[in-house]
């Protein structure tokens, strides 16, 4: 058999095609064709928010707005992968005015990009995702006690608190100098002083002999790689026993 190949259709060769014999002249096939013109574009959908930060066994939902045109077909693609309307990974929500698309119990398998395609009348829209990994700096930082009491002159007063850090979801190792241990005096911080040598990593602490004038509030400030983060005030009291104190506490 004889074949018709067009490389490039253009719009103006629409019609009948026919396959006429050289000799008898009779038509042997006919064909008709019809070239329609290149989908124009219309705004269908809204992305919501277009990047997202993905965290680890956490739900992530991806959300569009429609925007009042006629959708015809509306679905999700994710890394090239188109999503199933029935799945144990996702969960698709359409309703009249918006369509979401939930990563279930996310990991970092799931960075990458998602697409919401809409369809329309000759016409097709995009929303385009971009899932990342946590990649921030998270420091925690956290009082072991908020009130502490101690007496005047004795030596191991100790305040503690419980410090850490991650980054792109691992670990970072606080150092001791990384930790300071102030003072807060009418809202500002004074006397700070690095974490003691005798309390490491991840409770740090400050050590002191403590006068009643050392009494008050005391805030542990960390910081690592220029970013920093305090802690929620520890209450010190000190208290100054007299002799009658301890002949009763001894009698107790």
């Amino acid at each position: 058999g004889l074949t018709l190949t067009i490389k490039t259709m253009a719009e103006d060769m629409t019609g009948n095609y026919k396959c006429v014999g050289e000799a008898t002249g009779e038509t042997k096939a006919e064909a008709k064709f019809k070239v329609s013109s290149p989908a124009e574009h219309e705004d269908l959908i809204d992305p919501d928010e277009a990047d997202v930060v993905i965290v680890p066994g956490e739900d992530v939902t991806l959300k569009v707005k429609k925007l009042g045109g006629v959708i015809t077909t509306i679905y999700w693609e994710c890394n090239g992968e188109r999503i199933a309307s029935e799945s144990t990974e996702y969960k698709i929500v359409n309703t009249n005015n918006d369509n979401t698309l939930t990563i279930l119990d996310a990991d970092e398998a799931d960075a990458g990009k998602c697409v919401c395609v809409a369809e329309g009348v000759g016409t097709e829209d995009k929303a385009v995702f971009n899932l990342n990994h946590n990649t921030e700096l998270m420091i925690t930082v956290n009082p072991i006690k908020e009130d502490v009491e101690c007496e005047a002159g004795k030596r191991k007063c100790t305040m503690k608190y419980r410090v850490t850090a991650e980054k792109a979801n691992e670990a970072i190792k606080v150092k001791r100098n990384f930790v300071k241990i102030c003072k807060l005096i009418n809202g500002n911080l004074r006397s700070c002083k690095k974490a003691a040598k005798a309390c490491k990593g991840p409770n740090f602490c400050r050590r002191l002999k403590p006068k009643v004038g050392d009494a008050g509030k005391y805030v542990a400030v960390v910081t690592i790689d220029d970013q920093t983060a305090e802690s929620d005030p520890v209450t010190l009291t000190v208290v100054r026993r007299t002799e009658d104190d301890i002949t009763s506490l001894l009698r107790g």
